[in-house]
């Protein structure tokens, strides 16, 4: 049995609504290329996990609608850290104390 050849549909309008994790709704639209395909930008502002729901309505004549949905995670930035020993002596004797101070920055 041979698998059906999918037809790209070109030039047909898309809806895409992300909801952040606090429940906030950003609703988009695209168009499709000449192979089907579409691209949006998303700005992710809050940490947590997304949902991403894609929506076509069909053109009423020969294409169906359909939909997609999918998550994605968005995690924290992670702040580059910096660690600076400064003892009070880099030498020393049996018995002596030495000071060890450290700085963590970012």
């Amino acid at each position: 049995m041979e698998a059906e050849k999918l037809t790209a549909i070109a030039n047909a309008e898309v809806a895409v609504k992300v909801t952040d994790p606090k429940g906030a709704i950003d609703q988009y639209f695209a168009m499709t290329d000449n192979v089907g395909m579409f691209s949006i930008k998303v700005g992710l502002f809050v940490e947590g996990n997304y949902t991403v729901h894609v929506e076509y309505m069909g053109d009423g004549d020969r294409y169906l609608a359909c939909e997609a949905s999918t998550m994605l995670v968005c995690k924290p930035v992670l702040v580059p850290t910096t660690l600076v020993l400064t003892p009070s002596a880099t030498e020393a004797r049996v018995g002596d104390t030495v000071t060890i101070t450290a700085t963590l920055s970012s």
